[in-house]
This record gives C-alpha cells, sequence and structure tokens, in this order.
C-alpha cells in the first residue's frame, strides 16, 4: 500500500478511514470522479513527481468560504478545464488529520487542459496531465488503494 498504513472501508456508507505514515496538517478537501457512461471511461489526474508516477483523483483544498461543492467543481476546472455538474457525494476519505469528500460527476463539457496553479507547477520533475481511463485499465495502473476502491463502488451504483 505504499504510504499508507491500514484503510477500512465500510460496506453501508462507503466511508473509508486511512491511517497515514506522515502527519498531515488538518485539512478538508473535494475530489470528483467524472464519469463518462458512454465511453465506460473516467478522468484521473496523471502525477511524475520525480521518478514517481501514479494516477489521483481530480481536486484539492477547500478555501475558506467556499462549500465543498464549490470547491470540488473549481477543482475540476483547473485540473482539466472541464465544466462539471455533480450528481452527488459518494464518501468520505478520512486521513489522520484530512477529510476528503469525493463527489460523482457524470455531465461535463470543455476540452480537457490544466489551467490552474497545475498549469503554473507543471515541469519536468512535477508534472500533470489529465487522462481519460478506460475501466477495465483501472489494474494496470498504479493508482492508490482509495481512488480504485471509490471506482469499484461507482460502477456497482451505475450499472
Amino acid at each position: 500500500m505504499g504510504n499508507w498504513d491500514i484503510a477500512i472501508s465500510c460496506a453501508k456508507c462507503y466511508t473509508i478511514f486511512i491511517m497515514r505514515r506522515e502527519n498531515n496538517e488538518h485539512r478538508t478537501r473535494a475530489s470528483v470522479i467524472v464519469f463518462d457512461k458512454d465511453k465506460n471511461q473516467f478522468l484521473m489526474m496523471y502525477r511524475r513527481i520525480g521518478n514517481e508516477e501514479k494516477f489521483v483523483l481530480l481536486g484539492g483544498g477547500v478555501e475558506p468560504g467556499e462549500t465543498l461543492e464549490e470547491a470540488a467543481v473549481r477543482e475540476v476546472k483547473e485540473e482539466s478545464n472541464l465544466d462539471i455538474k455533480l450528481d452527488k457525494k459518494l464518501t468520505e476519505i478520512h486521513y489522520q488529520k484530512c477529510i476528503d469528500h469525493v463527489f460523482l460527476s457524470t455531465t461535463f463539457s470543455g476540452n480537457l487542459k490544466v489551467i490552474g496553479e497545475e498549469l503554473v507547477r507543471n515541469s519536468e520533475n512535477n508534472y500533470y496531465s489529465p487522462q481519460w481511463i478506460k475501466v477495465d485499465q483501472l489494474n494496470q495502473l498504479n493508482v492508490p488503494i482509495h481512488p480504485r476502491w471509490i471506482v469499484r463502488t461507482l460502477l456497482n451504483e451505475v450499472k
């Protein structure tokens, strides 16, 4: 599980509890799974930091005065240039000092590209690229356990 000590999920409410090794400051995040039902694919952010490569959910910190939903929509716009409509909240991921509220969006428009802070920070050693991932590719990618579990849960709900 890499940097994760333990991940426990609740089958009834889909809440995931994760204990991390590093000591994070308290943070509230909003993440989104943008799912294209017609093409059976979902949007993830490909990240390369130095030699480490992984795929993560689009999302980030909730700013002061912002609702969870507003943060989720803003983060997707900044990280992918897509305008989205949120369908519903899927789950919460509880880290030691962070809660990530994960939403589903199946309504979106726009041309896929990085436009926000990630564009400014984008470099050879800190690379961001939003990418559509076919559902059947999920097990072949370096994806942390919690997004993988969320996507599988989502697929059960949208069938």
